[in-house]
């Protein structure tokens, strides 16, 4: 199992800027590529997953992006989003 990385402050600055892009976009349900970490259930550490889609909800109440698949993400376990709407200087 891989150990969860913990990012950085301005690593989590700028995926919150790009979440928020995002919901601004939501309506073109938007593509995009999420690397996020999925803990082992039964022991310490787990595993990086990448996963692409269509991006349907962000809900910041539930800390979740949800996909066209039914796929739910927790913004709390992203690492990296990319998605060719996004702003290169974002």
């Amino acid at each position: 199992t891989d150990s969860k990385i913990e990012i950085s402050e301005s690593i989590a600055e700028v995926l919150d800027r790009k979440i928020s892009f995002l919901e601004n976009e939501i309506k073109n349900k938007p593509t995009v590529t999420i690397t996020f970490f999925i803990p082992d259930a039964n022991k310490k550490g787990g595993a990086y997953k990448t996963f692409t889609g269509k991006l349907t909800i962000i809900n910041r109440d539930t800390n979740t992006l949800s996909f066209h698949t039914g796929e739910q993400i927790s913004i709390h376990s992203i690492i990296d989003i990319e998605s060719d709407l996004l702003p290169y200087d974002i």
